[in-house]
């Protein structure tokens, strides 16, 4: 189904935000954790939407990542260096034990998604919530529908990184 697909991108982007963030991030193996956990598409076919809710439910993904001390001091120039997905930022916020990232992403084949993410940081953990927001065709014709999709991301630092 087309509509996870474009899921992809957001785990590109938090993967990508995983650096951490100022200098209480600590450099290491970084198991970083999205789920999403609702989804919203009014008008649409009420099967549809439960369909959709049923393949979401198998979507946690882990990732496994070493962040070097580079990375760690300055998580906002290795996201947008990225540019995951072809995302344009237009906030890259990690100071003070907050993060907040706002995320324009035009993936090929896909629609053009508006995606956010805030939340907070320590020295060994991530907590977030992610939120996108795109337009699809509709399958019925008409005006394309809109989706919402939420969830939240984690991360832990596990120990130094593998070689």
């Amino acid at each position: 189904m087309k509509r996870l697909i474009i899921l992809a991108p957001a785990i590109v982007l938090v993967t990508a935000c995983g650096g951490g963030g100022g200098d209480s991030i600590r450099p290491g193996q970084w198991d970083m954790t999205m789920e999403m956990t609702s989804i919203e598409a009014p008008g649409a076919p009420d099967a549809m939407v439960q369909q959709m809710r049923s393949q979401l439910a198998s979507q946690r993904r882990t990732q496994s990542q070493c962040v070097t001390a580079e990375e760690a001091r300055n998580p906002s120039r290795s996201m947008t260096g990225q540019n995951p997905a072809g995302c344009e930022f237009s906030d890259t916020t990690w100071s003070g034990g907050n993060i907040r990232v706002r995320a324009t992403c035009r993936p090929a084949g896909g629609p053009q998604m508006q995606m956010s993410l805030e939340g907070t940081y320590g020295a060994e953990q991530i907590n977030s919530r992610i939120n996108m927001n795109m337009e699809m065709p509709n399958p019925a014709g008409g005006a394309p529908m809109q989706i919402r999709v939420g969830g939240t991301m984690t991360g832990r630092r596990t120990g130094d990184c593998r070689s």
